[in-house]
């Protein structure tokens, strides 16, 4: 009797016909993730003796786990269910005592078993290396759990799309674009509608329209997409709502494929598509991705009411051509048959309608969300969003947006005065007026847009409306009369609270100077007083300041990621003598290699007329000089004088002294000398010195180190210009 479910047998002939695939996978995670922890203390050490402690995750422990979704786990399906493209594998394995879903299910079943071996095995090697160096990491185990599941839920999704391709087609061309466009296709779509409509219509807020078709869900999709516009954001791997999501769409893409092989003919073998609707669908959806670019444009100009000159209409004519040529193009590529084509013709009709729809189903969309404009008495109340804030990662070199932490927690405070109301209300109608008509005009030209959340009916709505410097000082005067808006930036999270990361720009941190700089600030914080510190915070500078660096500070509080950057300038002077002299203190061996390395350059110089070439990068500063770009100082050609100003400025940092008047630079030495003549009359530029005009050092000085300054302010800096040979 048939085994109708599972099958041991198939199961381990599955398991053994991917053991070369897995072997190797298990290899190259097994070294990453004994040997990237490794490379990081290495490296942690010849940048610090009391290295912070970092919080971790799974992409920061073992980042190759990727390798099971983009390899692993589509080359293991494709190895096992390639037999449905070759006629005889395929009758055999349709011959074969089990039933299908039987074959289906204990393949299927074999390529899981390896994946999870695969991932906890090594996950748990890279948490055990992890632990063992506690010193230096702290491991979040509920984001490590859920990072897991999230990427078994995008092997599921992968493996499901590949599967149910190679069950809907009988050629390898046909798997492979079959299987993109289960993939990709409807989540394509869905964030074209989206982001097409939210940059036609300035009132939309992106973040709150049309949330389910935004990037944020589909974590394969999101991570393809978002190279183009580097907006992915890692803490979706962490967030159970993708996660579940994307298992979801995994599952219901297995059982689909599951219910394909189940009905599936042999004799599907060999050809691109069961019967002639499908291989209809699957030529029409390459050419309808591709007719999206003219129907974004047409759009574009519909909801912006830009007339169509010329040179419009005839580049749409050329796309729309290119589509229909791709359409054949897939026709032939599939079937091989040329005669196939006059058959695709009645196809067109449907890919005509496919594009009416989509450009005036936007336009409809758009209309609607315009409509949308309050009276007064129809708002119960408003709440201010807050600005996104990018955040440096855990990593230390990844920049990603997050909600501010200060401006968040400010966003849940409700304003419902009659005046705020109607001067809402108002902006509101304003800024629908000029989202539907590019040429509106108003004497509010100066403005900012905000997003504002309408409370209406008990139902939320989010718009972004244009407001004035006088109306935003109305709604902050209404935001200060709740005492909560103190309580908010008065209060800033304890260093030792698990749920907040410290970060410093400017320098590798110490654990004990991320302390002493962020106690400072605290210390700044309640000396300035609210009003001062508010100020400080929305970037209300006087143009006086000096910034020396920034603090950020990322704030994790159930699975949501917040963050604020607060500048270290001279309005904080103990976060800035903190910050100042924890990197002194930190630089104090680069230093005296810069001294060492000038003085000896100084006395090889015997001659005051020979000049100092820099062969291999610069010498350059940046000047930190209050709220505008500052100065850069740099050299090419640097005489025995110059030389000596440099070797000056650096022994001053040997007594550390910050005055309110202090200038403040980095310095980046990164420097390979040579001498030259400077008498040599027909010398231009660095770039025409041959080895001939060139008096080499008996000692090649090398110097790459990176230098904070603090210049006294009757320091003269104006021995640093520009090489004459410019």
């Amino acid at each position: 009797m048939k085994n109708k479910i599972f099958d041991r047998r198939l199961f381990f002939d599955g398991f053994l016909q991917n053991r070369i695939i897995g072997l190797f996978s298990a290899l190259i995670l097994v070294l990453e993730g004994v040997l990237v922890p490794i490379g990081r203390i290495v490296n942690i050490h010849s940048y610090s003796t009391e290295p912070a402690v970092q919080n971790v995750d799974l992409f920061f422990m073992h980042p190759a786990v990727v390798l099971l979704i983009c390899f692993t786990a589509p080359v293991m399906i494709i190895n096992l269910f390639r037999f449905l493209n070759q006629r005889n594998s395929s009758d055999f394995y349709h011959s074969i005592p089990q039933t299908r879903i039987c074959l289906f299910i204990s393949f299927f079943a074999s390529v899981l078993t390896w994946i999870l071996i695969l991932q906890w095995g090594t996950s748990g090697l890279s948490v055990l290396i992890h632990s063992c160096l506690g010193k230096y990491y702290k491991i979040s185990m509920t984001k490590f759990l859920l990072q897991n599941l999230a990427v078994f839920s995008c092997v599921l999704l992968v493996s499901g799309c590949i599967a149910l391709a190679m069950t809907l087609t009988g050629t390898s061309f046909t798997n492979y674009v079959v299987a993109a466009i289960v993939l990709l296709v409807p989540r394509f779509f869905m964030v074209l509608v989206r982001n097409g409509i939210t940059s036609a219509v300035s009132i939309i807020d992106n973040q709150h329209f049309l949330n389910f078709f935004g990037n944020g869900w589909n974590l394969i999709t999101s991570i393809i997409f978002s190279m183009f516009d580097q907006s992915i954001n890692s803490g979706m791997f962490s967030s159970p709502g993708p996660i579940l999501y994307t298992a979801g769409v995994g599952v219901v893409y297995i059982v689909c494929a599951g219910i394909c092989f189940h009905r599936r003919k042999s004799e599907t073998a060999g050809k691109p598509a069961p019967n002639s609707i499908l291989q209809m669908i699957f030529r029409l959806i390459p050419a309808f991705v591709f007719c999206s670019i003219p129907n974004y444009v047409i759009f574009q100009k519909l909801v912006n009411k830009v007339p169509f000159d010329g040179n419009d209409i005839y580049s749409l004519f050329v796309l729309y051509i290119v589509g229909i040529l791709l359409y054949f193009v897939y026709e032939l590529l599939s079937t091989r048959k040329w005669r196939r084509l006059l058959k695709a013709v009645p196809g067109i009709g449907f890919l005509i309608c496919l594009n009416l729809l989509m450009i005036f189903g936007m336009f409809g969309i758009s209309r609607h969300v315009m409509s949308f404009t309050p009276e007064p008495d129809e708002i119960s109340s408003i709440q201010l969003e807050g600005d996104k804030v990018y955040l440096t990662t855990n990593d230390y070199e990844s920049v990603e947006k997050y909600d501010g932490y200060l401006t968040g927690r400010l966003s849940k405070i409700e304003l419902d005065s009659p005046e705020v109301k109607n001067l809402i209300s108002q902006r509101m109608k304003e800024a629908v007026e000029r989202s539907m008509n590019s040429s509106y005009t108003s004497s509010n030209d100066i403005c900012t847009w905000k997003t504002i959340r309408f409370n209406c009916n008990g139902k939320s709505t989010y718009r972004r409306v244009c407001l004035t410097q006088s109306d935003l000082t109305k709604l902050t005067k209404e935001l200060f009369k709740n005492d909560e808006v103190q309580n908010i930036y008065m209060k800033l999270p304890d260093y030792d609270d698990p749920n907040l990361t410290l970060y410093v720009e400017g320098f590798y941190n110490n654990r004990r100077d991320l302390i002493d700089i962020y106690e400072a600030l605290k210390t700044d914080v309640q000396r300035m007083g609210f009003n001062e510190w508010y100020a400080y915070c929305t970037d209300s500078f006087s143009g006086e300041e000096r910034i020396y660096g920034y603090l950020q500070m990322i704030y994790e509080e159930n699975g949501k990621i917040s963050g604020s950057v607060f500048p270290i300038s001279t309005q904080t002077p103990n976060a800035a003598y903190a910050y100042l002299h924890a990197g002194w203190e930190n630089q104090k061996d680069d230093r005296e290699e810069v001294k060492k390395q000038l003085k000896t350059l100084c006395q090889q110089m015997d001659d005051e007329k020979q000049e100092v070439v820099i062969q291999w990068g610069n010498f350059n500063g940046y000047m930190q000089q209050g709220q505008d770009s500052g100065s850069e100082y740099f050299g090419e050609v640097l005489d025995r004088e110059t030389i000596g100003k440099l070797l000056e400025l650096v022994e001053l940092q040997d007594d550390f002294s910050l005055t309110p008047d202090s200038q403040y630079m980095n310095a980046y030495f990164a420097l390979e000398y040579y001498v030259i003549d400077s008498n040599e009359d027909d010398i231009n530029s660095p770039s025409e010195f041959d080895g001939e005009e060139v008096m080499e050092l008996e000692n090649m000085i090398s110097i790459s180190v990176d230098l904070n300054l603090v210049i006294p302010k009757d320091f003269d800096m104006s021995f640093l210009t520009s090489s004459k040979y410019e």
